[in-house]
């Protein structure tokens, strides 16, 4: 006879059902870790106990969590059952059958529970059909098939697990209440005093607790041992790096940032974080796309190199490890807070490299508020550990419109009265560019988006001083691309030109527990961002498999001899108009190709240009008929270079362009 429950019964229950919980989101998780982190188990043998520890704890608090809102759910079911079916309160039977009363609060259950979990896990279902649509090659066709598999067991034993905890934990408490079971399960009063009720009263119900001992056992096994070995073992394989902080400022260019000299007060935050880092005054992009130039950023290769060439749905290569995944195979948590439909997941690949990707935002893009305070969300529940946090902010892209309180300071034209620039026609357009103080009115709209990104920045590293991880981190600032405002006939874009309005981007960087400044005068690339990292954070790399190198011994002081070459790209397809422009970029000398491209029927004549950088900064005087042997120098080496790097083309898996995806790069002026 089953004893009246004891006072921790519930508690009991409460922690066998978080218990249960546990287990089925380890089916999930598991076949997914394997997955993106392929190299988990080639690691060094404390870097896999504490990345255990790190998600077994996880896993135990996630467990707690959902196990309390569902005991609780649980108990209210017990208790509108009880009220209204076996104390009869205000009931009429000839309304209501009890039956059928009771049957329906058991499906509710089962189907209320298995819809939660399908709606939790919708973006791992539509990642799961997607993976089985795309493969190609037969190894990697039954790799693939094999991680789906796992991950599709995973999820409907999630969903079957726990709608079968739900309807069980139902069942025992109307099958051990004190009225007893309801007519519903009359089929099992004839068996009440059976072997079968004593097992399941019995035996069942301890199976079902017994969890709760083998959870505690293990978390604190695996804690203890952990700690154990990290203490004895530590032999450099694991160790606490510093965190890693990326802040990229969409289209923001070099010379409207006030460290850099510009006139204007618009980004005093980023001009006080320059006061104790290291600053780069000849930073180059390598495309100014902003997928691509972001992939460079990550993998410290050139668009030619990891595939990604344009802003379209490319697969990035499996074989290319970008710095969240070097940087998680160290124990670093990993999160990605971007703006931009350009980056978002259904455009960009990026997202399988991070714990978490976070490209929540209605149309083509948010706010650099709303990606902060998300941000600064995600800093605060991860703040105990290692991280590498890139947050990226889109504002200073076309449409400019920023908010009225970051314009005032730049413009007296009433908010009512601001253009937007890419919402006129061909022709306003034109109007616009002829009048010298429409002009202006759009770039006092652009510097007010860059204003608003300085504020939003500094309240970002406000957070990192209150959790006390500003000094023990690596912060990098740095953009994209530029942005031609006038320059050479090309008005508020980018994405067709390689002057250096558009090539030139802020590089500010600050090493861990850095308080004094430096300017570094020579060119560099953001190619050279994640060697750069990797050595900050005392992590090693084979530094021929990398177009970048990394920048510490120039911070230091001690790189008297870098003289690099840097590369520019531009990959147009067949919708954008078949058009390749190249560029190669010395110190004081740069070249521009633009090889003849068809524009529909007509072939357009190509053009080489030269420039001197030191005497003209602006690249206003093409030196090419006159210096031809220099031009030929360079060519020869740009063409070297090309030969070398062919691009990739639609070789990398090129992912479908939905009408939805077009016209949003439409509407950011990627496509005409």
């Amino acid at each position: 006879m089953m004893k009246k429950n004891w006072p921790g019964s519930r508690l009991l229950n409460f922690l066998a059902l978080s218990a249960f919980i546990g287990v089925c989101l380890f089916f999930y998780q598991f076949a997914e870790r394997i997955e993106i982190h392929r190299s988990y188990f080639s690691q060094p043998l404390i870097l896999i106990m504490q990345d255990m520890q790190r998600d077994l704890n996880h896993w135990v608090f996630q467990s707690l969590v959902v196990g309390f809102f569902f005991f609780v759910f649980i108990r209210l079911l017990k208790k509108i059952f009880t009220d209204l079916v076996t104390r009869n309160v205000s009931l009429n039977v000839k309304i209501i059958n009890k039956d059928k009363f009771t049957a329906a609060l058991a499906a509710f259950c089962l189907i209320g529970s298995i819809g939660y979990f399908g709606a939790m896990n919708l973006p791992a279902i539509k990642t799961l059909l997607y993976k089985t649509a795309v493969l190609r090659n037969f190894y990697k066709q039954i790799v693939q098939y094999a991680y789906a598999s796992m991950e599709a067991a995973g999820l409907v034993l999630t969903g079957v697990f726990v709608s079968a905890i739900v309807l069980i934990v139902f069942l025992l408490s109307r099958l051990l209440s004190k009225a007893g079971p309801s007519r519903i399960w009359r089929g099992l009063d004839k068996f009440k005093s059976s072997k079968m009720t004593n097992f399941f009263r019995g035996g069942a119900l301890s199976l079902y607790k017994a969890l709760v001992p083998v959870i505690v056992f293990l978390f604190i096994i695996v804690n203890v041992s952990t700690e154990i070995a990290a203490y004895f073992f530590d032999s450099g394989m694991y160790r606490k790096g510093p965190n890693v902080i990326l802040v990229t400022i969409d289209t923001l260019r070099q010379d409207h940032v006030g460290c850099y000299g510009y006139r204007r007060n618009t980004t005093p935050h980023i001009d006080r974080f320059a006061h104790e880092s290291s600053l780069f005054k000849e930073a180059i992009s390598p495309i100014p796309l902003t997928y691509p130039s972001h992939t460079s950023i990550l993998s410290g290769l050139y668009p030619a190199h990891h595939g990604v060439i344009n802003n379209w749905p490319i697969k990035i290569s499996r074989d290319i490890d970008l710095l969240p995944l070097e940087l998680k195979k160290r124990g670093y948590e990993t999160a990605a807070f971007v703006s931009g439909w350009t980056l978002h997941s259904k455009i960009s690949d990026l997202k399988k490299y991070f714990d978490l990707y976070d490209d929540g935002m209605q149309g083509s893009e948010r706010r650099a508020e709303e990606t902060t305070k998300a941000a600064i969300r995600w800093l605060r529940r991860n703040h105990h550990t290692n991280i590498f946090l890139w947050v990226h902010y889109f504002d200073p892209h076309s449409n400019y419109n920023p908010p009225e309180e970051y314009i005032k300071p730049f413009s007296h034209v009433d908010q009512d009265h601001y253009i937007l620039y890419e919402q006129l026609t061909a022709e306003e357009k034109l109007l616009v560019a002829g009048n010298a103080a429409k002009r202006q009115q759009v770039i006092d709209q652009y510097d007010g988006e860059i204003a608003y990104d300085d504020h939003c920045f500094g309240q970002l590293m406000d957070e990192l001083k209150a959790l006390n991880l500003y000094k023990n981190s690596v912060i990098i600032v740095t953009s994209d691309h530029g942005e031609s405002l006038t320059e050479h006939h090309y008005y508020f874009d980018h994405s067709e030109d390689l002057y250096d309005p558009c090539l030139r981007v802020p590089l500010i960087v600050k090493k861990a527990y850095q308080t004094d400044s430096s300017v570094i005068e020579v060119q560099v690339g953001l190619i050279d961002i994640m060697p750069t990292v990797l050595e900050l954070s005392g992590i090693a790399y084979e530094k021929e498999s990398l177009d970048g190198k990394s920048l510490v011994r120039l911070m230091e002081g001690k790189a008297p001899e870098w003289d690099r070459v840097y590369y520019a790209k531009i990959f147009k397809g067949e919708i954008e108009g078949n058009k390749t422009l190249s560029a190669i970029r010395k110190q004081h000398e740069k070249a521009i190709i633009t090889k003849p491209w068809w524009s529909g029927r007509v072939l357009m004549e190509g053009k080489k240009e030269l420039y001197d950088l030191q005497t003209d900064p602006g690249e206003s005087k093409d030196l090419s008929d006159i210096y031809k042997e220099r031009l030929g120098a360079l060519r020869q080496n740009l063409d070297s270079w090309e030969t070398a790097n062919q691009s990739p083309g639609r070789n990398r898996g090129e992912g479908r362009m939905t009408r939805d995806m077009k016209e949003k790069l439409r509407s950011l002026g990627y496509i005409h």
